[in-house]
C-alpha cells in the first residue's frame, strides 16, 4: 500500500500553516507602522518646541543684547521696552510650551479634557474683558477621542478662533 509520506504536509496543514505565518507577518506590520506614526509623532513634536523655543530664544538674546546698550546709553524708556518685549515673549513660550505637553499627555485624550482646557482659557480671557460666556457643547462630542494630532489641531484652532472673537 502507498501511504503518504510522513514529510509532506497535507495541503489542510499547509493552508493553516500559511495563515498562521501570514497573520504573523500582518501582526509584525501593523506593528511597524504604529511604530512609525508614533516615531513621526515625536519628530513633529520635536520641530514644533524646536521651532518655539529657538525662534522665541533668538529674539529674548537680541533684544537682551539690545536692551543692555540702552541701558549703558542712558535710554530708560527705550530699555524699559525691550525688557516688555523680552517679558511678554517669555510669558509666550511658556504658554506655547504648555499647549504642547499638554496635547501628549495620554490623560488628555478625550474631546471632554479639550472642552474643559478651552473653556477655562475663555473664561479667563472673556473676564478680563468683562465679556460674558456661554457654552453649549454637544453631549456626543464628550465621548469623542481624536488622535494626538487631531486633538492638538483642534485645541490650537479653537483657542484661536476664541482669542478672534474676544478681539
Amino acid at each position: 500500500a502507498q501511504g503518504r509520506s510522513p514529510l509532506r504536509a497535507s495541503p489542510s496543514n499547509r493552508l493553516s500553516q500559511s495563515l498562521t505565518e501570514l497573520k504573523l507577518a500582518q501582526e509584525q506590520l501593523i506593528k511597524t507602522e504604529t511604530e512609525k506614526e508614533a516615531e513621526n509623532i515625536r519628530l513633529r513634536i520635536s520641530r514644533d518646541i524646536h521651532d518655539e523655543v529657538g525662534a522665541t530664544l533668538s529674539g529674548v538674546a537680541l533684544f537682551s543684547e539690545i536692551a543692555k546698550q540702552k541701558m549703558k546709553e542712558h535710554k530708560e524708556k527705550e530699555t524699559g521696552e525691550y525688557l516688555q518685549y523680552i517679558s511678554d515673549n517669555s510669558k509666550e513660550m511658556v504658554e506655547k510650551m504648555s499647549d504642547i505637553i499638554w496635547t501628549i499627555n495620554p490623560k488628555n485624550d478625550s474631546f471632554e479634557r479639550i472642552i474643559f482646557k478651552l473653556q477655562s482659557y475663555a473664561m479667563n480671557l472673556c473676564e478680563g474683558k468683562g465679556i460674558q460666556l456661554h457654552f453649549d457643547i454637544d453631549e456626543v462630542l464628550r465621548t469623542y477621542s481624536p488622535a494626538m494630532q487631531t486633538r492638538k489641531n483642534i485645541y490650537l484652532l479653537m483657542k484661536e478662533a476664541i482669542n478672534n472673537a474676544v478681539k
